[in-house]
């Protein structure tokens, strides 16, 4: 492993939120795509009118993500951003975030979260609807 490569992955232990430079190579050239309309959907991505606020607040939604991923051990560079964002990893990083997070904070987090994986993957990405109900949490993708 070059140094270059250990400083890295050092830094990815480290962080609780992965600026960009940390994300896998294709998720930061689709990112900087989509936030030029030049990615998923064009000029219809939703990136393409975030002001520049919002765009720092949905990248570092992506960033602890991929961060929490880390951590956890469900971490590998070349996945697809629909397997790395599964149902079941997302409902574990919610429980997560809830236990030291105040409702309204985990919605803006998850919120964030879910606006950078629509940008990131386009209109061909739907989201699940977050139950309301622990028993409902078997709830089926929101209809376009």
């Amino acid at each position: 492993m070059s140094a270059d490569a250990s400083d890295e992955g050092t830094e990815r232990a480290e962080r609780l939120i992965w600026p960009p430079r940390l994300w896998p190579a294709p998720d930061r050239l689709v990112w900087d795509k989509a936030l030029k309309g030049k990615g998923p959907d064009g000029f219809n991505n939703p990136a393409t009118g975030w002001r520049p606020r919002t765009a720092k607040k949905n990248e570092d939604g992506y960033g602890r993500y991929l961060s929490w991923l880390h951590s956890q051990d469900l971490w590998a560079e070349a996945e697809p951003v629909t397997q790395r964002v599964a149902r079941e990893r997302v409902i574990g990083y919610i429980a997560y975030l809830k236990s030291f997070l105040a409702p309204a904070s985990v919605g803006v987090t998850v919120g964030a979260l879910c606006s950078a994986v629509r940008a990131r993957a386009g209109s061909r990405l739907v989201l699940a609807e977050p139950p309301r109900d622990p028993a409902q949490a078997q709830g089926q993708a929101l209809p376009r």
